[in-house]
C-alpha cells in the first residue's frame, strides 16, 4: 500500500501513517510486505525495515538496536526474512544469521558472497532451504542445518537485472519473476 498500514482487531480499524516528525510511526507510507516471526514480532518492509510494537502499539525504527537484543550485530544495507517455520534470517555484509525462533538459538553464516551481490528482493524458502539471486546470474541457497551454500548459473535469457524474485512451491519448484 502507499497510504500507510490499516490493521482490522475484529472490531474497528485503526489507521497507522508515517509521521516525520513523531518518533515510533512508519518511517514512510509505502508498505511493501508483512512478516511475523516466532517470537510474534511483525516485520513490515518499506523503505527500510521496522518492527511493530504490540505493547506500546507503535513501531520499533531502530532495527539493529532492536536485533541486539538477540545477539544479532548489523550495519546497513541489511535484509530480513521469516521462513515457513517462523525462524527469523538477517543478512548484513559477509554475515547471515538465523535466529531460530523455537528455542532461541541464534547461528551466523559466513556468505560467499556480499549483500552488495544480492539482487533479490525477497527471499524464499522450502524449510530447510533459504533461496534468493544474485548478480551476474545465479540462484543462491544455503541449507539452514548445515551452512552448506551452493550457487547455481542462470541460463541464458534469465538475467537478475529482469528477474528479481524467487518462490520455492511445495514440490520444490523455484519460481523467478519480475516486480
Amino acid at each position: 500500500t502507499q497510504y500507510g498500514l490499516n490493521r482490522y482487531d475484529g472490531y474497528e480499524f485503526k489507521i497507522f501513517t508515517s509521521k516525520p516528525d513523531s518518533p515510533n510511526t512508519l518511517l514512510s507510507n509505502n508498505v511493501w510486505g508483512l512478516q511475523e516471526d516466532g517470537l510474534g514480532n511483525i516485520w513490515i518492509s518499506s523503505l527500510d525495515y521496522m518492527v511493530y510494537n504490540r505493547k506500546k502499539d507503535n513501531f520499533i525504527t531502530d532495527v539493529p538496536k532492536f536485533l541486539e537484543g538477540y545477539g544479532i550485530y548489523i550495519s546497513d544495507p541489511y535484509r530480513i526474512y521469516v521462513d515457513s517455520k517462523k525462524d527469523l534470517w538477517v543478512l548484513s555484509g559477509q554475515k547471515l544469521f538465523l535466529l531460530h525462533t523455537s528455542n532461541g538459538v541464534l547461528t551466523t553464516f559466513d556468505i560467499e558472497e556480499g549483500l552488495d551481490k544480492l539482487e533479490t528482493i525477497e527471499f524464499s524458502d522450502d524449510g530447510e532451504e533459504l533461496y534468493g539471486l544474485l548478480k551476474p546470474g545465479y540462484l543462491w541457497h544455503i541449507n539452514k542445518s548445515s551452512g552448506n551454500q551452493v550457487m547455481e548459473e542462470l541460463p541464458d535469457g534469465i538475467s537478475p537485472d529482469r528477474y528479481n524474485r524467487v518462490y520455492v512451491d511445495t514440490q520444490g519448484g523455484q519460481w523467478l519473476w519480475s516486480a
